[in-house]
């Protein structure tokens, strides 16, 4: 679970304010324009940027009390663009989500390598284990991200636009797996999103970052007409 106390982000300056209280199990779209500040409150929730103001709780844990490992114990964060790394398997770079659990060796044991296993067979893409992720696609580069975030094993996944570079049937296969993830695993999911009609299609809670008022509010109610006029200010 993560408790938003008042928070303002930004650098110099407040760009967004928050007070929310975010459940696992669930999945969230965070949804505003573009410059509106969405990466920047994914990299504070990630405990990346501090907060000017307020404070962030992670399971009952106030985030800027915790060192880099503890934060990557709790939160999982996906970048926007897949690292271009020339003959690394897809086994290997899942493995690299196993960082935060071994020691100063870097040496695998039975657990990490069965947490590796089970996000392949959980996401059902084991035909990616010897692919060199040079000779993926974009949609197959985009799913093994996640399953980098599972063997993490932390609570909350954060994803900053992570169907940025995909097709339709991709982005739908990527959000229901991502649906299914949150509920049966009971992850708190946070991603950033401009896919209105799909969200609004699979009733997913919206993180709505309000274009005037620079506020992000959760908006369960989700009306096409509300999340464009608030977020882009348009009128339909």
């Amino acid at each position: 679970m993560i408790e938003l106390k008042n928070i303002e982000i930004g650098y110099n300056h407040t760009i967004l304010k928050a007070n929310l209280t975010l459940q696992q199990g669930e999945l969230f779209a965070l949804i505003g324009k573009n410059g509106s500040g969405k990466t920047t409150f994914l990299q504070t929730l990630a405990g990346n940027i501090t907060p000017i103001s307020g404070s962030i709780i992670v399971n009952q844990k106030d985030l800027s009390n915790l060192s880099s490992n503890e934060k990557a114990m709790q939160i999982a964060l996906v970048q926007t663009r897949f690292p271009q790394i020339q003959f690394m398997t897809g086994w290997e770079f899942v493995a690299i989500g196993r960082t935060p659990h071994i020691g100063a060796l870097g040496i695998l044991n039975d657990k990490d390598n069965n947490a590796v296993e089970n996000a392949f067979e959980y996401l059902d893409i084991s035909n990616l284990k010897n692919k060199y992720t040079h000779e993926m696609s974009d949609g197959e580069r985009q799913i093994l991200l996640v399953a980098c975030a599972l063997v993490q094993e932390t609570d909350i996944i954060l994803l900053d636009e992570p169907s940025a570079f995909l097709d339709y049937f991709n982005k739908r296969s990527l959000l229901e797996k991502l649906i299914q993830t949150s509920k049966e695993l009971n992850k708190c999911i946070i991603l950033s999103s401009h896919d209105i009609e799909l969200c609004i299609e699979f009733n997913i809670p919206i993180l709505l970052v309000h274009e005037q008022l620079k506020t992000i509010t959760i908006l369960r109610k989700n009306e096409k007409s509300e999340i464009l006029e608030q977020a882009f200010g348009l009128k339909i």
